[in-house]
């Protein structure tokens, strides 16, 4: 999935925030992100692909010290894939 690596880079060009190697946190239809401190900006990158992401079914985000806004904008994502089954989070500020 080079191309929505593509993709999340240019939403973080335009949101002005530092882009990261988010499809390695893509596999066999999960994405999980753990221990990884995500800005305002970079969850609202990480909000515009998640719908994206093929064939995903899970959503991990673990200790990335979401607020309450940023957790929205990734429960609306979820919300927006279609084969999203499970997603959890966990140790937030929620």
């Amino acid at each position: 999935p080079d191309h929505l690596q593509i993709v999340f880079e240019h939403y973080c060009r335009e949101l002005e925030c530092l882009p990261f190697a988010l499809t390695q946190y893509f596999h066999n239809t999960k994405f999980s992100l753990v221990n990884y401190q995500l800005s305002e900006n970079a969850c609202k990158a990480v909000a515009c692909i998640l719908p994206l992401l093929p064939d995903l079914t899970e959503v991990v985000m673990d200790s990335n010290n979401l607020s309450d806004s940023s957790t929205t904008l990734i429960i609306m994502a979820c919300y927006m894939s279609p084969t999203l089954k499970v997603f959890s989070f966990i140790n937030n500020k929620i």
